[in-house]
C-alpha cells in the first residue's frame, strides 16, 4: 500500500473546498466518483483514487478533477499524466477561488517540471499530434506535452494535406519549441511510403503464372520428342509420310504429337514470360523505396502477337 501523506497534505486544501462545491449540486456520476475518489485518498488507497478520479475526468474535464487526479499520478510516478492535469488545473482555475490553492497546485506541477521534459509543439491548424504513437491533441494545442526524458518522435497528420515527421531528443528539465511543417504533395494529399503488398501480390502472381508456363512447356517439348522418335522408326522401317501427316497411323501419331507440341508450348512460354516479368516487378516493388507522391517504381505492359505475348516492364530504378 502506498503512503499518501504528502499526497494527504496537497489534496486536503483542494478537497476541503473543491468537495463542497459538489456536494452543494445534486450528485451525478462524475461527482460521485469524485467523491470516491476523495473517500480512497482518506483511506489511503492510491491507486484507487487514481481509478475514481480517473473516471471522474472521463465524465467531466473541470480544473478540480484534474487538480486531484494530478496529484494522486505524481503519488503513482505518472509523472507526465500528472503534469498534464496539473497544467490544466492551473488554466481553469477559477478566479474566485483561493490563491494558495493555485500556488499549492503550481508548486507540484514546478516539481515535476523538474524532471520532466517540456515540449511546445506547433504545426498547422487542425492537424493532429503524435507523440511517440500517443494522439495529444489537435493544433493548436493549449498546453506544453510533458514526456520522459529522452527521444521524442513527433508526428503531425491533417487529412487531405499531408504529414510531418520529426525527432528530437529532450533533457530532464528541458523545454523545447518544436515546429512540425506537413509535406505536402502536388495533389494535395499527404506522401508516405508505398505498401508492400501490391509487390507480394505481383510476384504471387507471377509465381502461379510460372506454375502453369512451365508444365505446359515441359508437356510440349515431351511431345516433339515423341514425334521425333516416330519418325526415327518410320525412317528405320523404310516408311515416308506426307507433307499433311498422311500415311501410316505412325505418320498421323507424328503429326498429332507436332501439333500438340506447338499447342502446348506456345502456351506456356508466354505464361512463363508473364510469370517472370511479373516476378521481377514484385521484386523491384518491395526492394526499391519510393514515395507515394511519385509514380510507382514499376510499369506492367502487356504485348502479344498471333504467336506469344508477354509484358514490358519499366520503371524508374
Amino acid at each position: 500500500m502506498i503512503r499518501l501523506s504528502f499526497v494527504w497534505l496537497t489534496c486536503a486544501l483542494l478537497l476541503s473546498s473543491l468537495l463542497f462545491a459538489a456536494e452543494a449540486r445534486a450528485e451525478d456520476p462524475a461527482d460521485a466518483l469524485f467523491r470516491e475518489g476523495a473517500e480512497a485518498i482518506n483511506a489511503n488507497n492510491a491507486p484507487l483514487a487514481y481509478e475514481k478520479f480517473k473516471a471522474s475526468w472521463s465524465l467531466r474535464q473541470s480544473f478540480d478533477i484534474a487538480a486531484n487526479l494530478g496529484v494522486v499520478e505524481k503519488a503513482l510516478g505518472k509523472k507526465g499524466d500528472a503534469a498534464e492535469h496539473l497544467d490544466y488545473a492551473l488554466r481553469h482555475f477559477p478566479p474566485m477561488n483561493k490563491d494558495e490553492q493555485r500556488a499549492q497546485i503550481q508548486g507540484e506541477l514546478d516539481i515535476l517540471k523538474k524532471e520532466l521534459g517540456e515540449l511546445r509543439i506547433q504545426s498547422a491548424t487542425g492537424a493532429t499530434i503524435e507523440v511517440n504513437g500517443v494522439n495529444v491533441g489537435t493544433c493548436p494545442l493549449p498546453a506544453p506535452v510533458y514526456v520522459e526524458p529522452g527521444q521524442q518522435i513527433i508526428v503531425a497528420k491533417k487529412p487531405d494535406v499531408g504529414e510531418g515527421r520529426i525527432t528530437v531528443i529532450v533533457s530532464v528539465g528541458e523545454g523545447k519549441d518544436i515546429r512540425v511543417e506537413l509535406s505536402i504533395g502536388p495533389t494535395g494529399k499527404g506522401g508516405g511510403p508505398l505498401p508492400l503488398w501490391p509487390g507480394f501480390l505481383i510476384g504471387g502472381a507471377g509465381v502461379a503464372a510460372a506454375a502453369v508456363g512451365i508444365p505446359l512447356l515441359v508437356i510440349g517439348q515431351g511431345k516433339l520428342s515423341d514425334a521425333n522418335d516416330l519418325g526415327d522408326e518410320i525412317r528405320k522401317s523404310g516408311g515416308q509420310c506426307n507433307a499433311d501427316g498422311g500415311g501410316s497411323q505412325q505418320c498421323q501419331d507424328a503429326k498429332d504429337d507436332v501439333d500438340q507440341a506447338g499447342t502446348f508450348t506456345n502456351a506456356g512460354i508466354p505464361l512463363i514470360a508473364v510469370g517472370g516479368a511479373l516476378i521481377i516487378a514484385g521484386i523491384i516493388w518491395v526492394v526499391v523505396p519510393r514515395d507515394s507522391q511519385e509514380k510507382p517504381p514499376v510499369a506492367l505492359l502487356p504485348w502479344a502477337d498471333d504467336k506469344s505475348g508477354g509484358l514490358l516492364v519499366g520503371g524508374t530504378f
